[in-house]
């Protein structure tokens, strides 16, 4: 799930960075070592240890990288990184070959695989916002970079009597290549450091485009207060008036009555909008206190009569935990969404409404058979004022966006054109 950057490679970045760390700090004990004479049996323990931290963070980032593209495989996440380090770890103690063999060969180099592909994959998953952006080669040399790092890292390690180490060494290497292969490692960290800095730069982009955006937004929000309590009170008149005539005009024209009950729908529309307008011109900050989620979804939904044809079903655990937050603001999220849902699908289709607990979080997932969103558009239906509906204002979204992270959650949609759409809100189970 998403925290800040639309980007999600930006929620794992620290990981890479500390295998840099780590493993610059494994390349330092090994030079202290040749200078110095350190040849003890701890001190190539606490070396070997590093190096298996630093690699075991590098299958991490791979791990995570993949999982980012390929959420079917959620699953794999819990403790296979953990559970093939101490794998390896007791292979380090039990060994009576070089050590550094072992983190090389099950968390090198499958670490750098996965991290080439991951990498790979989130490029084309991402393609049309980055090409804009001129990242296509970075990514692309971050991908060479590291799978090339992978074989060297992870296949050529010190000499030892079994296959393939027996015959593909740092020794065997030397002799071929007349070149260290400690040089190569050091090339393609650095091409890696080049195009991971580049990439770095999307984010501080985004950043400087963030508070622009803001600016613009603080603006528009005081121009939109004034015209919305304006138009608040109109509409207030003209409701009392339909209800009025609703109850005084009698007639054997049923035709009256449909155009006085389309006119009292548009009307509570229209003000739904408006009140949309209102909140996002001023919002405050969630008064978080211990909420039951569960009865907030179902009063939510409660407040919606679908016509015939499109049905609403729910997938709610029973035993939901209670979370942190504004049962307001909440409430008005789980509107703002199932009202959209609604509408997308024109009268004929199912909602489905699904909430279960991920970990320290709940996830509430609104699978709509509309007609889905093209990809092009699925970075920008949060953003404000975008939106796919010919009269939409576009807000609906936009503000259930920033009341979710505002209780530190993410929200983000999984759609494709045809196939309908899932919007997924996650939410910390503790503020």
């Amino acid at each position: 799930m998403r925290r800040n950057s639309i980007f999600e490679l930006s929620n794992i970045i620290w990981i890479l960075a500390g295998f840099g760390v780590t493993h610059a700090l494994n390349e330092w004990l090994d030079m202290a070592g040749i200078v110095k004479g350190y040849n003890s049996n701890i001190w190539n323990l606490i070396r070997v240890l590093v190096l298996t931290l630093s690699f075991a963070l590098f299958f991490e980032f791979g791990l995570r990288l993949i999982l980012l593209n390929l959420r079917k495989l959620k699953l794999l996440e819990k403790w296979v990184t953990f559970t093939l380090t101490l794998f390896v770890i007791m292979l380090i103690f039990i060994s009576k070959q070089e050590r550094s063999i072992w983190p090389r060969y099950l968390l090198g180099f499958p670490g750098g695989v996965l991290s080439a592909f991951g990498f790979f994959i989130y490029y084309r998953r991402n393609k049309a916002l980055l090409d804009p952006l001129g990242f296509r080669r970075y990514f692309l040399t971050a991908v060479f970079s590291i799978g090339i790092y992978a074989i060297l890292g992870g296949i050529i390690t010190p000499k030892a009597d079994f296959f393939p180490a027996s015959l593909i060494n740092n020794a065997s290497f030397l002799n071929l290549t007349g070149i260290p292969v400690q040089v190569f490692r050091a090339i393609c960290a650095g091409f890696l450091a080049w195009s991971v800095w580049n990439i770095l730069i999307v984010f501080d982009w985004e950043l400087k485009a963030r508070l622009l955006n803001s600016e613009k937004l603080a603006a528009m929000g005081k121009f939109a207060s004034i015209i919305g309590h304006e138009f608040r009170n109109q509409l207030g008149a003209m409701g009392i008036s339909v209800y009025f005539l609703k109850t005084k005009l009698q007639s054997d024209d049923e035709r009256i009555g449909k155009h006085l009950e389309n006119l009292q729908r548009q009307l509570i529309e229209t003000n739904r909008i408006i009140e949309n307008i209102l909140v996002f011109s001023k919002t405050r900050i969630p008064e978080l206190k211990d909420v039951d989620l569960r009865a907030i979804l179902l009063n939510s939904i409660a407040k919606f009569q679908p016509p015939d044809g499109m049905k609403i079903d729910t997938q709610i655990d029973e035993d939901l935990p209670k979370i942190r937050g504004d049962e307001l603001q909440l409430s008005q999220v789980f509107v703002n969404i199932i009202a959209n849902a609604l509408q997308a699908m024109e009268d004929k289709g199912n909602l489905t409404v699904t909430a279960v607990r991920d970990k320290d979080f709940v996830e509430v997932l609104f699978t709509d058979t509309g007609p889905g969103i093209r990809e092009e558009d699925n970075e920008k239906i949060f953003e404000p004022f975008f939106s796919t509906k010919v009269h939409g204002t576009g807000l609906g979204l936009a503000i259930c966006k920033e009341i979710v992270e505002a209780h530190g959650g993410d929200i983000e949609i999984e759609s494709e054109p045809g196939k309908g759409a899932t919007i997924i809100v996650g939410l910390p189970i503790r503020g």
